[in-house]
């Protein structure tokens, strides 16, 4: 999926709402949280990555707006790429 590979390469300079943040933060948690209890080794990718995942694969509809209204970098779809738009 396109997306999902732009913010794994651009993750460290998406901005995200304090919204966002929260929810990606909390899902982090409890990712860690089953894995320790079934004893699974597993290493996670970075928070933003690993929640994107998720909603992306697996979310509701709403979770996906959520994600794209939390994005607060602004983006744009070009030959079916994204990218970053330039401030002016």
């Amino acid at each position: 999926m396109a997306l999902q590979a732009f913010i794994e390469k651009n993750h460290k300079a998406i901005k995200i709402s304090s919204k966002l943040q929260a929810k990606v933060e909390r899902h982090y948690s409890m990712t860690q949280s089953l894995f320790a209890h079934y004893q699974l080794y597993q290493q996670l990718a970075s928070p933003f990555i690993e929640y994107t995942r998720y909603v992306l694969d697996k979310g509701t509809e709403n979770e996906r707006a959520g994600l794209a209204a939390g994005i607060v970098s602004k983006l744009e779809i070009l030959q079916s790429k994204f990218r970053f738009v330039k401030q002016t």
